[in-house]
């Protein structure tokens, strides 16, 4: 089975917004069960699935003049999000939703680049989708 390789991805935030030098994205699905044993049943626990929680997590190259892409990653902020996984050419596979931006941070080193990274917590269903030709 051939992989997928991650150099076209790309994250849009509102309308337009295409958050400039992302270097890194990951999705993180948690389902949360609940125990629904009871007495006597033995040793063994049983459970049920419960709710998603889902979080994204973004890396990227600082770029100061980014309006509409990392200056709207605002700690608070709710936005709309499409993650292009592959890129966003026709028949390629997208997800898109509501998230809260969670957290924001920059790191300056000294001797090197400044990157960036934001977590943004789902709000609500996401959808699957498939770029239109």
């Amino acid at each position: 089975m051939a992989g997928v390789h991650g150099k076209n991805g790309k994250l849009t935030v509102g309308a337009t917004g295409v958050v400039a030098g992302v270097t890194k994205w990951r999705q993180a699905v948690k389902t949360d069960t609940t125990e629904v044993g009871a007495m006597g049943e033995g040793d063994d626990k049983s459970y049920e699935a419960g709710r998603r929680e889902t979080t994204y997590d973004i890396e990227f190259n600082y770029v100061s003049d980014d309006a509409d892409g990392q200056r709207a990653l605002v700690d608070g902020a709710k936005v709309t999000f499409k993650l292009y996984p592959e890129s966003d050419s026709s028949g390629k596979r997208y997800v898109t939703g509501s998230a809260i931006v969670e957290a924001t941070n920059l790191d300056g080193p000294l001797d090197g680049k400044i990157t960036g990274s934001a977590t943004l917590r789902q709000t609500g269903a996401a959808t699957w989708n498939t770029v239109a030709p």
